[in-house]
């Protein structure tokens, strides 16, 4: 149905139906503003709570570091917006009383008659500017987050493309790509954000609109553009709206420096969390581990009140560990897995193994002893200065998310009481003829 096609239900067309809906937006916009100022109420206490639980050190700085003024800003935003319509709404309300504004009848002086007559505009232009601006107000707040979640989506692009390069490719090759694709993702957001807030000063340019083109694409792409994109240019295409954002810069400079977000989660006189050996860590541990994965290794508790120290740890099938397993073990025939079963219970069963333990089982266990051994020497294993070499593995499938790998027992039973760092090296990947080796120091105490 075209914009001018009546409606056969009630006879109007459809933008005679939107300015009727025009005219009634501020209720749905004072009830959209309430309901998030209440929901945004104790984001910074979020925020907060996420910092410190490492948020920071995974990665996530760089997004908590914007996630705060842009929240500042959002709620800022909204707080003003229902400041204005408040004061919309009781000049509405006044204007049953009054419509205009009788100087002569207020018995000033000649001097304040003269001066307020030229600079105090008519009643119903002030009420019809407090609605111009708050409606501005309120559909930029959300172009701004839109804006925001498009450059999330663009991060979100880089770690998933990163970690897709990363399962085929070694280490190198896949942070070489990483790095560039940061790279050109980085530049689209921060090109597309500049000609934002500059009002399409790259798409004016007859030259750079040349060199802006392809980032430009790029960031639609990947984005959510597609969502704000007729609100981006019909604001643009204000005259209010434009005055806005040329003040939007100096707005948000404003919020950053009275913004307490770059202290979040900096504890300065505390050290980083990533593998530091002072630190719980708690996907190390089982009874603190609440949904994280298993990253190396795992033990029951920090407190150990047994003679033995139960310890799994983690066989990672990835490209770089097969890579050095294939350099310890040369001369392993691995097992070939082509396809995958489903038994009657529901249990996923590879054909080929099922088959080779039925014709074969002595053969499969002997083969079986030489895969774990193999694992085995992807990890050097110490307790403080004591070094074990002759330990008994097992082939393990941990409860937690169903991760594979080694179980075996570590006896404690010449180890004092008190505090204690299990030290484990492990053979993350095989670089220049090298061995590239991560250690891990995860604290007990014997109890």
């Amino acid at each position: 149905m075209s914009a001018e096609t009546p409606n056969p239900k009630n006879g109007k067309t459809f933008s005679q139906w939107l300015e009727g809906l025009q005219q009634e937006s501020w209720q749905l916009e004072l009830i959209i503003t309430s309901i998030l100022l209440l929901v945004l109420s104790n984001y910074d206490q979020v925020i907060t709570e996420w910092a410190n639980r490492g948020a920071i050190e995974e990665g996530w700085g760089m997004f908590l570091v914007l996630l705060e003024p842009i929240l500042l800003f959002f709620k800022s935003n909204l707080i003003v917006h229902i400041l204005l319509r408040g004061l919309w709404i009781g000049c509405l309300g006044l204007r049953y009383l009054s419509k205009e504004t009788d100087f002569e009848q207020l018995n000033y002086s000649a001097l304040f008659t003269n001066f307020l007559k030229k600079r105090v505009i008519s009643f119903d232009a002030f009420i019809q500017k407090l609605e111009d601006i708050s409606s501005i107000i309120f559909s930029f707040t959300f172009l701004i987050v839109f804006h925001f979640l498009s450059a999330i989506t663009i991060l979100f692009m880089v770690v998933l493309l990163t970690s897709f390069f990363r399962y085929f490719f070694d280490a190198g090759y896949s942070k070489i790509i990483g790095q560039v694709l940061f790279s050109v993702f980085a530049v689209s957001v921060i090109i597309n954000f500049l000609d934002f807030i500059l009002v399409g000063f790259f798409k004016k340019n007859k030259w750079l609109s040349y060199l802006f083109y392809p980032f430009f694409r790029i960031y639609n792409l990947f984005t959510f553009s597609f969502l704000y994109r007729p609100l981006h240019y019909n604001f643009l295409n204000s005259s209010l709206g434009k005055r806005y954002m040329f003040l939007m810069v100096p707005y948000i400079f404003f919020l950053l420096l009275i913004s307490e977000g770059f202290a979040i989660g900096s504890h300065p006189f505390l050290p980083s969390k990533i593998d530091n050996r002072n630190w719980i860590l708690e996907p190390y541990y089982d009874d603190l581990r609440n949904d994280d994965v298993i990253k190396i290794a795992s033990i029951p508790s920090i407190n150990i009140t047994q003679n033995h120290l139960k310890l799994f740890l983690r066989y990672h099938d990835k490209a770089a560990t097969n890579a050095v397993l294939t350099q310890i073990c040369p001369h392993f025939s691995t097992y070939k897995r082509n396809s995958i079963r489903l038994n009657a219970f529901g249990s996923a069963e590879s054909v080929e193994e099922v088959g080779r333990e039925k014709i074969a089982s002595n053969q499969h266990n002997k083969q079986a002893d030489e895969a774990m051994n193999c694992l085995a020497q992807l990890f050097d294993i110490r307790i403080d200065d004591l070094e074990y070499q002759d330990l008994d593995f097992v082939l393990y499938q941990h409860p937690n998310r169903g991760e594979k790998g080694l179980l075996t027992y570590i006896p404690l039973d010449s180890l004092a009481y008190g505090k204690h760092q299990l030290i484990i090296q492990y053979k993350e990947d095989y670089e220049a003829e090298n061995f590239v080796i991560r250690k891990v120091e995860v604290p007990f105490f014997k109890l």
